[in-house]
């Protein structure tokens, strides 16, 4: 498993029906490209959800996400 299929498997036990948006800000170790298929990849998943992605260039976590 890869660190996107670990935050899939997150976002699986916190979006809720209420849910409206999904935040990632992604760290300095990972590509923005990386960050953007991810992103897709919760979108198809999740397609009533607001996705944004930003560059949060955080050093020690590849992902912060948020779930509103």
């Amino acid at each position: 498993p890869t660190c996107e299929d670990a935050v899939v498997a997150v976002l699986e036990r916190s979006v809720a029906e209420n849910s409206t948006a999904v935040t990632l800000f992604y760290g300095a170790e990972v590509e923005a490209r990386t960050a953007s298929r991810l992103a897709d990849r919760i979108r198809n998943r999740y397609p009533d959800l607001l996705v944004e992605v930003h560059y949060g260039g955080q050093p020690l976590h590849h992902y912060v996400i948020s779930v509103e």
